[in-house]
């Protein structure tokens, strides 16, 4: 299975770099990103503010292969209240030792 080309970025803005206005910084990390991805051809890093704190990532995937999927190991069952389950398992005093 194929997993498509994604971007994906968060950075937090709860920090004195984004006082009085969020906007203006945020934007200057977004300015900083496209130059990173236009001029030196980077795919990911990190965000840092204008204090040199670093404060989120970005990156950029690929066409990559993905595992097929797998079934788990230990079957998920769904039940409800009027479902009853008696289970015997080796060693827990019920028999089938």
């Amino acid at each position: 299975m194929k997993i498509q080309n994604e971007f994906r970025l968060q950075f937090d803005t709860d920090n004195a770099a984004f006082m009085p206005d969020d906007m203006i910084e945020s934007a200057r990390i977004l300015r900083t990103i496209a130059d990173a991805m236009d001029k030196h051809g980077r795919d990911h890093g990190n965000c840092v503010d204008s204090n040199g704190n670093k404060v989120g990532r970005w990156y950029l995937t690929k066409d990559v292969d993905e595992p097929e999927y797998r079934q788990p190991a230990i079957p998920v069952l769904n039940l409800t209240d009027e479902d009853k389950y008696e289970m015997e398992f080796p060693g827990d005093g019920q028999g089938g030792d």
